[in-house]
This record gives C-alpha cells, sequence and structure tokens, in this order.
C-alpha cells in the first residue's frame, strides 16, 4: 500500500487525493482502478527512463531512510512500513530546505496513518540510521540520493541534503505523534 501512495506522490495527485479522502473501511480494499493508476505511474517513469539514468531514481522516494529502518530492524520492519516512515522524512526534508509547504508532511503522514501504515521512526539511535544510509545501494559516490516531495504530483532528485537536517528530522520523526 506504501508504493501505491508513493506512485501517487511522485505522479498521480488525483489517485493521491482520493487516497486521503477514502480511506478503507472494513471490508474495502483497494480498487482495481487505483492499482492500475499507481501501476501507469511506475510505468510511465520506466519507460521515460529504461536504463536507470535519471527519472527513474524517482522511485525510490521513501527509500533512503526506508532501507536503513529495514536492515537495522532485522528486517522485522516490512519493506512497505519502512517506505512510508521514509516518504515522511522525505517530505519533512524537503520543507526544512524550503522547497515544500509545511503542511505537506502531515497531509503525507495522515493518508499513510488512513491506510494503517507507520509515520514515526522506530527508537534508533539516529547515528545508527545515518550510518545505515551510508550503506545504501543507491548512494551517488560519497552522497547520499533523495527523492524530495515538492507537492503531490511533483518530486525531484536531490543529491545535497546537509547532514545536520536529516538527523534533525529523524530526530522530530522519533518524538512525534503522528
Amino acid at each position: 500500500m506504501a508504493e501505491v501512495i508513493k506512485h501517487g506522490i511522485i505522479g498521480a495527485p488525483d489517485l493521491f487525493a482520493e487516497l486521503e479522502s477514502h480511506p478503507p473501511g472494513p471490508g474495502t480494499p483497494l480498487s482495481a482502478s487505483q492499482l492500475a493508476r499507481a501501476l501507469q505511474v511506475k510505468i510511465d517513469v520506466v519507460e521515460e527512463d529504461p536504463f536507470e539514468e535519471g527519472r527513474r531514481a524517482v522511485l525510490n522516494l521513501g527509500h533512503t531512510v526506508g532501507h536503513s529502518l529495514e536492515r537495522l530492524s532485522g528486517f522485522c520492519l516490512r519493506h512497505g512500513e519502512a517506505v512510508a516512515i521514509g516518504m515522511v522524512a522525505a517530505a519533512r526534508i524537503s520543507t526544512e530546505l524550503g522547497r515544500a509547504a509545511v503542511t505537506l508532511p502531515e497531509r503525507i503522514a495522515a493518508a499513510l496513518v488512513a491506510w494503517g501504515l507507520p509515520v514515526r521512526c522506530p527508537p534508533y539511535p539516529v547515528e545508527a540510521i545515518w550510518e545505515a544510509m551510508a550503506h545504501d545501494k543507491k548512494r551517488r559516490g560519497r552522497s547520499l540520493r533523495w527523492i524530495l516531495p515538492h507537492e503531490v504530483g511533483h518530486v525531484e532528485i536531490v543529491d545535497d541534503v546537509p547532514e545536520q537536517v536529516v538527523k534533525s528530522v529523524l530526530k522530530e520523526l522519533a518524538r512525534s505523534e503522528s
């Protein structure tokens, strides 16, 4: 489900809006139409960049933090759960850098929570999360690659996020009540 919401954030704002305004109830699964629209985002991105030379990296929204949380949990934290937390972290980083509205992280977090996904960072030391990110396979040389949302439907690839911003956001996510 986190990947479906992620695809809405990347390139299907109508899908995201639908998911945030109509959270699941008992017996209300994701519709075939919603799944098809999410898959179409991925198809469009892969067709645009079949050799992973640029834009395809946007499919990694939430994965920079997500992969580190999976690793630190000994893979007890599911991929979608870790990516959900990572998407909130990316949105908060984007806000801290002045690239997104201050309401974006809470909007993303609310949609994730409505679909039963976590948005708080587990109580791992921030230094351990940072170190685990240093081993991410999607690194670009010595820098971490971030996919930062500007708004729902528009994300960018960023390689120069200051370490102190990332650590501050991770600390806040561990303390937040969302």
